[in-house]
Formats: C-alpha cells, structure tokens, sequence
C-alpha cells in the first residue's frame, strides 16, 4: 500500500469492481487500494477504497495486519 497517496478518491463503495471503476474513469490514475470484507480498513471498514495517481508498486510498502490494503496497479499483473 502506499500511505498518503489517495489523491483521487477516498471513501466507501458498494464493491470492488466499483473500486476500480473510480480508477479506470480517471486517466490520472495509476493505482488503487481496496479493503474489503476479509481485510477491513482499520478505521474504515469493508469496502473501503483510495484511488492515486502517484501509488506505483516501485514505491508502495506491504500491508501490515493493521492495515490489510490490497494494491492494484494499472498495467502490472502480479503472480503469486
């Protein structure tokens, strides 16, 4: 995740894909974060989501079990 860069939007929704719809609508953004029902915001809560134009995977931080974010990144398809 990347703290402090929800430049685009933050706030809750219904669902992920509406998550990154929010993304994909806004050419300026690059990434978003998404806490959702199994990884609730700490403050938050479920479905919570943050849309940034300067979180890239080069300087985002892995989640902490405090703050379980999922990252999503424009473009980049991770395996695991």
């Amino acid at each position: 995740s990347c703290a402090g860069r929800n430049e685009l939007f933050a706030g809750n929704v219904a669902i992920l894909y509406n998550c990154a719809d929010i993304c994909d609508q806004n050419s300026q953004c690059v990434s978003f974060e998404w806490w959702g029902v199994d990884n609730p915001h700490p403050q938050y809560g479920s479905n919570y989501c943050q849309a940034s134009s300067t979180c890239t995977y080069e300087n985002s931080e892995k989640s902490t079990e405090y703050d379980p974010a999922d990252l999503y990144v424009k473009g980049i398809t991770l395996s695991i």
